[in-house]
């Protein structure tokens, strides 16, 4: 049987069999950076083991700290996500990177194949750049249209996705959450929006998200573009390209954007003005061999993370926006029950998914955890919607994207892993767990805080029938079916659930 690795080799002719490594960061010049002594310095009277976490769960202000790291970078930039759009996000994004890149900071981004159908182009310019090299996570072979045929020839290789998102700066500052680096996820786009979370991570905790860099990009699937596009053509594309960037700056520079443009948030957290989160975290990651192996060969979040859930003593609060509970995270939550543990869940609403199967998967299990006493919750997307529709989906929408998890209030995950099939047995994630009073307990209070106004509360009524209940400032609302949704929403929902997918959801 073929290995990925063979499967690769034999798609893309030209790729060399043994791609070049990157040194690890433990291995690089230790002298101190600007950045590395105001962090010390920041971090003065704390145990060594702590580290400092910043909140972004504002899109622009979320923007704006890559921005603004990107300007304060000195050595070295590595930036690893599953979607990186050429939109206005993405644009400023790489115009930052490759700043940095033109002041001598080496810049490594490596991103997930699935959706850069058409950037061959741009990856090939952007990966030319000096200073700059790009890497394609378990690559397609064909690069137009026909590289989904691949879904059924070569399913048990291409299925698999690098899921991680992450932005190192210097080995000193790293970003962890759920954002993917396009308009949708940053407040950038004025018909659909997701709501999501970050966490900028300063101090000892930062090499670890380094590590976890460093392990995807010097596995046998971080494929260097070179080898699986082809080079530009135009001698002058990268001059183009930034005279293209800079056109685009300019724009946003006049628009709302300007404020992530000019914003200064991490040089705001190391003067203080921000006050940071302390306490001593892990990174969590998936083994990038994820792709081809058993999950029970090798180490996952969930093997790593489900002991610690199972260990909740008194409450587990959870956001995930695709939530398919198979039937170990029933089990689990049945003698978390059975113990006394509060469970408190918010995933997206029928209205708010972007993705109808898995909400079809949920679905499924919604009664079982109603009637075990899981507390649940589904998002009221932010709509101007007309019942009698047709299609369902002609309205704006706001949809859940961020995962994170809150136990105890004490400890608290945030980063790209969702609770279903796909986070735990296909894709490979990352994340940080987090030991901290003062977070969890912060977090939970936002959390419970937002719930009346943002959610439909789900419950059994007293004939036996799930409800929905909206809070507002007029009053209570109960739907009997679900709510904010049209006939062919529901038809596809319930079409996709006789549809034996969930192992794929």
């Amino acid at each position: 049987m073929l290995t990925v690795a063979v499967a690769v080799l034999a798609a893309c002719a030209s790729v060399p069999p043994d791609y070049p490594k990157s040194p690890s960061h433990a291995f690089e010049d230790t002298r101190t950076t600007e950045l590395g002594r105001r962090i010390s310095a920041l971090s003065r009277g704390r145990a060594p083991d702590e580290s400092g976490f910043y909140v972004l769960g504002d899109g622009v202000d979320a923007l704006g700290a890559r921005l603004n790291l990107a300007r304060l970078a000195e050595r070295s930039i590595d930036v690893q996500y599953f979607i990186l759009n050429g939109d206005l996000v993405g644009t400023l994004l790489i115009d930052h990177l490759l700043d940095a890149a033109d002041r001598g900071v080496r810049v490594r981004i490596l991103i997930d194949d699935l959706y850069t159908l058409g950037d061959d182009e741009a990856i090939a310019v952007i990966a030319s750049y000096p200073n700059v090299e790009l890497r394609v996570f378990n690559p397609f072979s064909h690069r137009s249209k026909a590289r989904y045929s691949e879904f059924l020839t070569d399913l048990d290789r291409v299925d698999h996705r690098m899921h991680n998102k992450s932005f190192t700066v210097d080995n000193q500052v790293a970003i962890v959450g759920g954002r993917n680096i396009a308009d949708d996820y940053f407040d950038a786009n004025r018909e659909f929006e997701f709501g999501d979370l970050d966490l900028a991570a300063f101090g000892p905790v930062v090499p670890g998200v380094s590590k976890a860099f460093d392990t995807y990009w010097n596995s046998e699937f971080a494929v260097p573009a070179g080898a699986v596009v082809d080079a530009s053509s135009d001698p002058d594309a990268a001059r183009k390209l930034r005279e293209r960037h800079a056109g685009i700056r300019e724009a946003a520079a006049n628009a709302t954007y300007r404020n992530a443009l000019k914003s200064a948030v991490v040089d705001r957290v190391l003067e203080r003005d921000f006050p940071l989160f302390w306490g001593p975290a892990t990174v969590v990651f998936d083994d990038p061999a994820k792709v081809e192996k058993a999950h029970e060969e090798i180490t996952t979040i969930r093997s790593v993370m489900a002991p610690e859930v199972r260990a909740a003593d008194s409450e587990l609060l959870f956001v995930t926006p695709y939530f398919v509970p198979f039937g170990t995270v029933v089990e689990s939550f049945r003698n978390l029950r059975d113990r006394g543990v509060r469970i408190v869940g918010l995933t997206n609403s029928l209205a708010s998914t972007d993705m109808i199967p898995a909400h079809a998967g949920y679905s499924k299990y919604r009664r079982q955890l109603l009637e075990m006493g899981v507390e649940l919750h589904e998002v009221i997307p932010d709509v101007s919607f007309d019942e009698q529709g047709k299609s369902g989906l002609d309205f704006t929408l706001t949809a859940l994207h961020m995962k994170a998890f809150v136990i105890d209030r004490r400890h608290t995950f945030v980063g790209s892993f969702n609770w279903d099939p796909r986070s735990s047995f296909i894709n490979t994630e990352i994340g940080l767990f987090i030991d901290s009073p003062a977070l969890g307990e912060w977090a939970a209070g936002m959390f419970e805080s937002r719930l009346p106004e943002h959610s439909f509360r789900v419950r059994i009524d007293e004939d036996g029938d799930i409800e929905w209940l909206e809070q507002s400032a007029e009053g209570e609302r109960v739907y009997d079916k679900e709510p904010r949704t049209g006939a062919w929403r529901r038809f596809q929902a319930d079409f996709y659930g006789i549809l034996p997918i969930e192992e794929k959801l």
